[in-house]
């Protein structure tokens, strides 16, 4: 299920998704554009049946191909992560100021 709206000036989009092969990953996301290209990304209910591995969302929403950076670090792909201030992310050949 997804859904947006917008006035021409701020938007939002959600979604819920659950894997229609599977059925064993599910999660709710809800993406916020506000002004001065200012993106805020929400991800809740993140479920997982079949692996116990790290699931990590980006804002072009695909699949995990490649090493994630966040300000030039690599991430180990282990545990939870919150970052605020961050400047720069980099994943599967798109990076994001």
């Amino acid at each position: 299920m997804v859904g947006g709206a917008s006035n021409g000036e701020v938007g939002i989009g959600a979604m819920k998704y659950i894997n229609p092969f599977t059925m064993d990953l599910s999660f709710q996301k809800a993406i916020f554009f506000l002004p001065d290209d200012t993106q805020v990304v929400m991800v809740s209910n993140i479920t997982s049946l079949s692996s116990n591995a790290s699931v990590l969302s980006v804002l072009d929403q695909r699949r995990h191909t490649s090493d994630v950076y966040v300000d030039g670090v690599p991430l180990d792909g282990e545990g939870d992560f919150n970052f605020t201030d961050v400047t720069t992310l980099w994943h599967g050949g798109n990076g994001y100021v």
